[in-house]
């Protein structure tokens, strides 16, 4: 686990909290995060800040809610055109 959103398509920093809403502004659509689905972010809050986990592949979307699962962080699923990029996932 490892890429993680912290801008949006334009460059700016995403805030400590509220970055969905944010992305959510910058294009994307909030879903239910119940399978896999391409351009798909994670963000979970993790009390003192919140991340946002781009979710490359099923291996890594079953990684991400496992782990949501054992420490309840509360989650919000999106997916953004741009995720990828956002990551700067390297391939």
């Amino acid at each position: 686990m490892g890429f993680y959103v912290n801008h949006d398509s334009k460059g700016n920093e995403l805030p400590t909290f509220g970055k969905a809403d944010a992305l959510k502004a910058d294009g994307a659509v909030i879903t239910d995060g119940k399978q896999f689905e391409a351009n798909l972010i994670c963000i979970a809050d993790r009390l003192t800040h919140e991340a946002a986990i781009y979710c490359y592949d099923e291996r890594e979307f079953g990684y991400i809610q496992g782990a949501n699962e054992r420490t309840g962080d509360e989650v919000i699923w999106l997916t953004h055109p741009k995720a990828k990029e956002l990551s700067k996932f390297p391939r």
